[in-house]
């Protein structure tokens, strides 16, 4: 993760993958961002027309997440109710235990890997 973020008060938002294909791969980053120094995360998936199911990570270095809407925009869609739902992992997908990556150890290979093997019919 080459970022280094000055501002205590700042955030860093990531899209990354589904957490339903591939959670192991999902997870390993929210964990990396937390000991990359962001001690906050907070994943979040929502549903992409064209990708499915698809996970983000806020990161932060301070506690909160602000989760009013501003008055002052028509929203079309969003509603602040989503919040309970995309910050919801279901049992199935729920954080799992995984190593941090790194890039001596790129264990997010291992677990990209172990998924494609598992669609192909193959254990480990």
């Amino acid at each position: 993760m080459p970022v280094e973020i000055s501002a205590e008060r700042s955030a860093v938002y990531t899209g990354y993958q589904s957490p339903e294909l591939s959670k192991k791969a999902f997870w390993c980053i929210d964990e990396t961002q937390r000991d990359a120094g962001f001690s906050f995360t907070y994943p979040y998936h929502i549903n992409i027309p064209s990708f499915g199911d698809w996970g983000f990570i806020m990161a932060k270095k301070r506690p909160g997440f602000n989760d009013q809407l501003r008055s002052d925009i028509d929203y079309k869609f969003l509603e602040s109710s989503i919040y309970d739902h995309i910050l919801y992992f279901s049992k199935d997908i729920r954080d799992v235990d995984v190593q941090v990556n790194h890039l001596d150890k790129p264990v997010i290979l291992e677990y990209y890997l172990d998924h494609w093997q598992s669609l192909q019919g193959k254990k480990k």
